[in-house]
C-alpha cells in the first residue's frame, strides 16, 4: 500500500476536467472515484455523474447519491471517506479524507487543479457546509 502522503503528492496539481476520471485529470467525484479504486480497492457506481457546469444538477445528483444507505454520515472521518462540500446547504462539491495532520482533504476544485486542504483553508475559500461519509458497501 502506498503511503497516504505519496498519494497527496502523486495528484496535487493534476488538472480539473469536465468528467475527467483520471489518471491526471478529475473532476472532483472522478477524483474521488479514483482515489479509491486505484489505492483503496473500491469502486463506486457513477451515480453522481453530472452536468458539471450547473451547481443546481451537481447539487441534485449528490444529495440523491448519498440517499443510498450504503452512504453512512460520520463525525469521524477515516482515511478514503468522502467530504461534501458547499458554499451554502446544498451540496455540490466532494473531496477525499485522508487522516494526515488533523485531516487533510484532497479534491479537485473546479476549473483549477487538484489540491490538498484542511477545514480551516476550506472554510477560508468559503466551503460553508463540510460533512463526511463512509461507503458501508
Amino acid at each position: 500500500m502506498i503511503p497516504t502522503k505519496q498519494i497527496i503528492l502523486n495528484h496535487l496539481g493534476n488538472k480539473w476536467e469536465p468528467l475527467g476520471r483520471g489518471p491526471n485529470v478529475f473532476d472532483c467525484w472522478g477524483l474521488y472515484w479514483y482515489l479509491n479504486k486505484t489505492y483503496n480497492g473500491r469502486e463506486f457506481p457513477q451515480e453522481l455523474e453530472v452536468n458539471v457546469y450547473s451547481n443546481f444538477e451537481k447539487s441534485f445528483a449528490m444529495t440523491k447519491g448519498l440517499q443510498n444507505p450504503k452512504w453512512i454520515q460520520t463525525d469521524s472521518p477515516v482515511d478514503f471517506d468522502l467530504v461534501a462540500m458547499s458554499r451554502k446547504n446544498a451540496i455540490h462539491h466532494v473531496g477525499c479524507y485522508f487522516d494526515i495532520d488533523g485531516g487533510i482533504i484532497l479534491h479537485a476544485y473546479d476549473f483549477g487543479n487538484v489540491v490538498a486542504n484542511n477545514m480551516q483553508q476550506l472554510r477560508n475559500l468559503g466551503l460553508r457546509t463540510i460533512k463526511f461519509y463512509h461507503y458501508n458497501g
